[in-house]
């Protein structure tokens, strides 16, 4: 099962760092071995999703974070972390991110 996770929007010019909160999906004193994050098109146009994602994802306790930069102003990324755990266990956590105009 997914869980969701509510991201804030960004302009194309920004690079956001994103939070995934894993606490609540994890046992007592498990831990986070691996962590991936995917970029889809959930709604707009961008032939490059995946470019957004800027670099690998940091494991920070039970969260992940991942930079975020770029975009296609207009569009709506689905962003999926999946995790591994010290448990065996792979879960994920998904959020949707918008480009929006900057503000002049």
């Amino acid at each position: 099962m997914t869980s969701n996770v509510v991201l804030p929007a960004k302009t194309a010019g920004e690079t956001l760092r994103v939070t995934f909160p894993f606490l609540s999906q994890l046992h007592s004193g498990e831990g986070i071995l691996t962590a991936d994050v995917v970029a889809e098109v959930y709604s707009g146009e961008d032939l490059t999703p995946q470019a957004i994602v800027s670099g690998p994802a940091d494991i920070l306790g039970t969260n992940v974070t991942q930079d975020i930069s770029g975009g296609e102003e207009g569009t709506v990324y689905s962003l999926t972390c999946t995790v591994t755990t010290d448990e065996g266990q792979t879960l994920a956590m998904s959020g949707l991110l918008t480009i929006v105009p900057a503000v002049i």
